[in-house]
């Protein structure tokens, strides 16, 4: 049984990664790295905040399913025996958040990604157009990278 356990689990966390890398790329053009950390931070405490089963029982599942579950199968009271600590973790979340911010250690990026596509390509024509004007204000021509016309050899 303990076996099926950890592979309940290892399912699980890796379902749920996924999920979190679809998440990513959906949030990972706002331009507030705050946001991003906020909003991926809530959905990982979310999925991976565990609780116990029963409250006399060391199995642990997800809070979430737990809240679902007991609000379901036993009324809206026992709802919040899971939503409890995914509330705490929330809170945990954002005072770390915020500590990080005020530290200065995220956040310091914001707008878009420099990895994102396009960016390497307006980097190069930026790069071109610079070596473009240092060379005309120092009087030089600009060099131009041109093979000559290739000749037809005769036999």
């Amino acid at each position: 049984m303990e076996g099926f356990y950890s592979f309940l689990w290892a399912a699980y966390l890796l379902s749920a990664s996924l999920i979190a890398f679809g998440f990513w790329r959906l949030i990972r053009r706002l331009k507030s790295q705050l946001q991003r950390d906020l909003l991926l931070g809530l959905l990982l405490a979310t999925l991976l905040t565990p609780w116990a089963v029963m409250p006399d029982q060391a199995d642990l599942a997800p809070a979430l399913f737990i809240a679902v579950l007991d609000g379901v199968a036993q009324g809206a009271p026992s709802f919040w025996r899971g939503t409890l600590p995914i509330l705490l973790v929330y809170g945990l979340v954002v005072v770390l958040l915020l500590i990080l911010k005020v530290a200065g250690v995220r956040g310091q990026r914001d707008g878009p990604s420099d990895r994102e596509p396009g960016m390497a390509k307006s980097r190069r024509a930026m790069a071109s157009k610079s070596v473009a004007n240092n060379a005309q204000r120092q009087g030089r021509p600009e060099l131009e990278l041109s093979l000559p016309p290739r000749q037809a050899h005769e036999s």
